[in-house]
């Protein structure tokens, strides 16, 4: 028996059922979407439906990663159909690029030398590990690039030449730093204005710059041979210092004249750091905002203080009581407070707690309310 023709309401929801909503939705739509998905998953749904399929050559940020879910060769097609076969009226601004040790040396050169034609302004590598130095040519020839963010580099690495002329902000990790090779490297960045820099097992090391406006700093498990780390930066605004210093604590001198504003981190200090912490604080005395935060080290040692500014001079705030730390707080301030209190009776500055602040948060320097003499600002 033959079955009854469908009602009309059943011939309508078959026509919805097949209806392609995607092909209705606008591209910064669709773009939108696929960013909210992990790699896989949006390589999987563009392969799938056709409309996505174009996003791949349009879409003005790529993010590429090879892990164990996605094999070379999917990794070496996704790259394909989003940068090498790109047309030039689809510009490319950004890239990220995560990947193991299995791309071809070639492969990554090409992907790279198209993305300089598309207009590369934003890089990221990450996860190259040894094979970074193959493709550091290419990388410091795409004269494009406004940011770039590097793996860990190794001394040798860093090419002798380079086209990076309108660089703004750079970004790496350096091993065994060589001080001579890096500031060459700085001394062909003419825009250069921020450096984020990381030092691992270095062991002497000074930094010259011209253009940098903003520096940030961080010493990973320093040996006991890192002595020196000196900063030789006159447009210098802002100063971030992170310190992870377990081993020792190494004489840092700067010569900083513009700073307007520092922050200081600095973990794995006891008693005997206290001179060679105020002589960091005494090269960023002309700031007029400074957040400090000093933590003790993991080896039991007596806990350094806690700083805040305040009235005129550096405070010595105890995390906890006892009388050597007390001591070890009077050594840091008596140390500090010359610098800081001259400075500030020059410049008629106090340092006075913010109110918009919690009290545990930097304060920044002001201007003397009128109703106080001299005598009290300082």
């Amino acid at each position: 028996m033959a079955n009854p023709p469908p009602s009309p309401r059943h011939r309508q929801r078959a026509v919805r059922s097949q209806t392609d909503r995607l092909s209705i939705l606008s591209d910064e739509l669709l773009i939108t979407i696929i960013s909210l998905l992990p790699t896989r998953l949006a390589a999987r749904t563009s392969l799938l439906c056709r409309r996505f399929q174009h996003l791949w050559k349009t879409c003005p940020s790529v993010y590429l990663s090879e892990d164990r879910t996605i094999d070379t060769t999917t990794f070496e097609a996704m790259a394909t159909c989003a940068i090498i076969r790109r047309q030039s009226s689809n510009p490319l601004v950004s890239l990220r690029l995560n990947y193991a040790f299995h791309l071809p040396y070639t492969f990554l050169c090409s992907l790279l030398v198209k993305a300089h034609f598309l207009g590369l302004q934003h890089l990221i590598i990450d996860g190259a590990g040894d094979d970074i130095e193959s493709i550091m040519p290419a990388i410091f020839s795409i004269g494009t690039l406004l940011f770039l963010q590097l793996p860990a580099v190794t001394p040798g690495t860093l090419p002798s030449v380079v086209t990076l002329t309108i660089l703004k902000t750079l970004s790496l990790c350096l091993y065994d730093a060589d001080s001579a090779e890096f500031n060459r490297l700085l001394a062909q960045l003419p825009s250069l204005e921020e450096l984020r820099l990381m030092l691992v097992f270095t062991e002497w090391f000074t930094l010259s710059s011209q253009t940098i406006r903003k520096l940030d700093l961080c010493l990973l498990d320093t040996p006991p041979q890192l002595e020196f780390v000196g900063l030789s930066m006159p447009l210098l605004e802002m100063f971030h210092f992170n310190g992870t210093l377990h081993a020792n604590v190494p004489r840092i001198e700067g010569d900083m004249p513009s700073l307007i504003k520092a922050v200081i981190i600095l973990d794995g200090l006891s008693k005997k750091d206290s001179t060679t912490v105020a002589q960091l604080l005494n090269c960023v005395s002309n700031v007029e905002e400074l957040s400090l935060n000093i933590t003790e080290s993991s080896g039991g040692d007596p806990r350094l203080c806690e700083l805040r500014v305040d009235r005129g001079f550096l405070h010595a705030r105890l995390a906890s009581g006892g009388p050597r730390k007390d001591q070890a707080a009077v050594e840091l301030l008596l140390f500090v407070s010359r610098a800081w209190t001259r400075r500030n009776r020059e410049r008629r500055c106090t340092c006075e707690p913010r109110q918009d602040l919690p009290s545990h948060d930097p304060s920044c320097f002001r201007e003397p309310r009128k109703d106080r003499t001299e005598e009290e600002v300082v």
